[in-house]
């Protein structure tokens, strides 16, 4: 599986962290070394934080309608879908789990996404009176306090334990 490493800031590829220094991420179903990934220094942070202020301030961004960046997100979206497989063999690597479990991840992840951009785009024909409405709803759905526990939830691992394997 060819996958690149390193970091995307400012529209460009950075294979190595400016320290030299490294993370080797361990298959807790290998104990074995799945890749090294650069460690994120300092500088990198800084630098990604500002092009990430600059894209924004100076970008197309915040200027483009619902409809537009709905487009933008479904656009990658669909890009996704063709990298499925290669994200569940990473998740399945870094993980430990299955690989069946990871497409279903990435599958649902980028199902969620594309119902989340088509939902909103009719959004900037809703009056500010709507959008307050709605704002005021999804704070009060997400403060919502939970009563009791959903219920029970177990993995099933070859060995039928149902727990964690070190």
């Amino acid at each position: 599986m060819d996958v690149r490493r390193g970091f995307f800031i400012n529209g460009e590829f950075i294979p190595r962290a400016a320290s030299g220094r490294s993370l080797e991420l361990i298959s807790p179903s290998t104990e074995e070394v799945s890749f090294q990934v650069p460690e994120a220094g300092d500088s990198e942070i800084d630098s990604a934080v500002a092009a990430a202020r600059r894209a924004f301030d100076e970008g197309p961004w915040p200027r483009m309608t619902t409809k537009e960046r709905a487009e933008v997100i479904t656009a990658a979206c669909d890009a996704l879908e063709s990298k499925i497989e290669a994200a569940a063999q990473i998740q399945a690597d870094e993980m430990g789990g299955p690989v069946t479990l990871g497409r279903m991840t990435a599958r649902s992840a980028i199902d969620v996404v594309r119902a989340m951009a088509a939902e909103v785009v009719g959004y900037d024909e809703i009056d500010a009176r709507t959008k307050a409405e709605l704002a005021e709803l999804a704070r009060e759905v997400l403060e919502r306090p939970v009563p009791e526990p959903a219920g029970a939830w177990t993995d099933m691992w070859s060995d039928g334990s149902g727990q964690w394997r070190n």
